[in-house]
């Protein structure tokens, strides 16, 4: 991991579709912590299906949080 922790588990979590485990390994957090930390870099997973995404994206057309990411919305 770069300077930027936060940041680089933010990349690594949201390109790969194993992302999540990766960075479970890399640094040796709990789950639960690695999730407040994504959080903080305001990334965190689609209730629909699941993929790690920039939390903007969980946002409909009317800024309201809809429960689905771009993917699932299209």
């Amino acid at each position: 991991m770069g300077p930027n922790m936060e940041e680089d588990l933010a990349e690594m979590v949201t390109s790969y579709a194993d992302g999540f485990e990766r960075a479970l390994v890399a640094t040796g957090m709990s789950r639960e912590g690695l999730k407040d930390r994504l959080l903080d870099e305001n990334v965190e997973q689609c209730p629909c299906c699941r993929w790690w995404v920039d939390s903007f994206q969980l946002l409909n057309d009317d800024d309201a949080i809809d429960g689905h990411c771009d993917n699932c919305r299209e």
